[in-house]
């Protein structure tokens, strides 16, 4: 406790002051699910986005959340991310008065660059997508900086919107198992991949966000070896591999990883490995390594891939002298192949038989060739204006270790993937930046977990549980 900052140990000490404030009615407005606040508002219309999307695909035999023919449109969800992105913009507008000075500066000159390229976009309407794509992040950070004071409220909704993904996935498997095809399943040889109501890849992002905050914030090492599991199901190998980055920095100074990671193999592994056999297991696993061998020999060896292709366009725009942008809507993003975009004859792009990508599935070339050098990095800046704004207050380690985290595993997935501007990404890491830099919250052990979680808490510190407790050790 000796090196914990001042501020921090005020948070540790009252866990029993944020119960007398829930008592009087200050944090009445968390002890629900919260399905009209406007904190919380914006997470539910994502989980009837996901809904939403799962069906329509379900309906239409398409791949979900990744292919889209000329003609399918997923009318519903459409509609709930529009009403979405107009819930977030009028919050915002409402609240704008409450923006300090550098964030004003920042987003005035992100939309003059927003305006510019808007201006010398081939396509009007190309442009208008493309800039209501730019706005999922940038709307979902500001949210987060309109309710930073309400922290808990934010992590219990998308803690129940990541369950109710993980209790789904479960129904899926236990149909799946049964024989019945009434739900989808994406299934890759002789391996399903968990994929929840939002796909494979936003499914294994969010447990993973939501296992990350559980470790760092609520200190509940149970719920985040469960989302990890969560996690690792999707059968991403971004994902596996920043699951072992986390787990083995973890178990050099935590021996409840090193324990948690022994269960999981003696609960898990080893009932998987009688239930399979030996050839299922071989199977599985000469599956997952051709797979892996196929990508490394299309993206490494010869790359011959959309995603290579997309980097070599970047790097001939932005060595022709592109600082400012090439115009919205002009490369990478489902604008562009929605409205034929020159840009793919300009750079005589090859799809390497993925023509039915509705985007190159490479963030960071949609943006610099669309932004320009200057534009891009002004926009990637974005997410680092919680981290100047908090840079003479003191914020714990375990906040600034979980923003570093969120931070670094976005940038991470967007190298191959649309990650910055998917709504379940923003909605899983970019809305909680501004809370975690803050200091003017409770968030910190027990005075986050009795928010989080008032009736277990509750449950806690109950003479009941304390008799239990003594019975148990009896």
């Amino acid at each position: 406790m000796k090196n914990v900052p001042h501020n921090s140990m005020l948070q540790w000490q009252s866990d029993a002051r944020f119960l007398r404030l829930g008592q009087r009615g200050r944090l009445a407005r968390g002890q629900g699910l919260g399905l009209l606040d406007p904190c919380t508002l914006p997470l539910w219309l994502v989980l009837a986005s996901q809904a939403c999307l799962y069906f329509e695909v379900l309906s239409s035999s398409a791949q979900l959340g990744l292919l889209l023919r000329e003609g399918e449109t997923n009318f519903l969800s459409s509609a709930v991310n529009t009403l979405l992105l107009c819930v977030l913009a009028a919050n915002f507008l409402q609240r704008f008065w409450k923006t300090t000075n550098l964030q004003r500066a920042y987003l005035a000159v992100l939309g003059l660059a927003f305006a510019y390229n808007a201006f010398i976009s081939f396509s009007p309407q190309a442009a208008c997508w493309a800039f209501a794509k730019y706005l999922v992040p940038v709307l979902a950070l500001f949210h987060g900086y309109i309710y930073r004071d309400r922290l808990p409220q934010l992590l219990r909704a998308f803690l129940v919107l990541v369950l109710a993904n993980d209790a789904f996935q479960c129904v899926n498997y236990a149909f799946y198992l049964t024989g019945n095809t009434t739900l989808y399943y994406q299934v890759e040889g002789n391996v399903i991949r968990a994929g929840g109501l939002c796909g494979a890849v936003g499914f294994g992002a969010m447990n993973l966000f939501a296992a990350i905050l559980a470790d760092r914030l609520l200190k509940n090492t149970k719920l985040a070896f469960l989302l990890f599991a969560f996690a690792l199901s999707a059968i991403t190998l971004k994902v596996w591999a920043i699951v072992l980055v986390y787990v083995l920095a973890r178990i050099a100074h935590n021996r409840r990883y090193q324990v948690g990671l022994l269960c999981i193999v003696a609960l898990v592994g080893v009932p998987a490995a009688i239930a399979l056999g030996t050839s299922g297991l071989s199977a599985i696993s000469d599956e997952m390594l051709t797979r892996a061998t196929e990508r490394i020999d299309a993206y490494v060896v010869h790359q011959e891939s959309a995603r290579n292709e997309s980097y070599r366009v970047m790097w001939e725009s932005l060595t022709g002298g592109n600082l400012f942008g090439e115009g919205l809507g002009y490369f990478g993003g489902p604008a562009s192949i929605r409205y034929d975009s020159p840009a793919y004859w300009d750079y005589d792009f090859q799809w390497h038989d993925t023509g039915l990508l509705v985007t190159t599935d490479t963030y960071y070339p949609h943006l610099f060739v669309e932004m320009g050098l200057l534009g891009g990095l002004w926009y990637l800046a974005m997410f680092f204006l919680p981290w100047f704004a908090s840079r003479h207050r003191s914020v714990s380690p375990h906040r600034r270790r979980a923003y570093l985290w969120l931070v670094g595993i976005l940038f991470w997935d967007s190298v191959a993937s649309f990650a910055i501007q998917d709504i379940t990404y923003a909605f899983s890491s970019t809305v909680f930046l501004y809370g975690l830099a803050a200091t003017n919250v409770p968030a910190e052990v027990t005075g986050l977990r009795a928010q989080v979680w008032p009736s277990v808490t509750r449950w806690n510190r109950s003479p009941m549980h304390r008799r239990w407790q003594k019975g148990c050790a009896e």
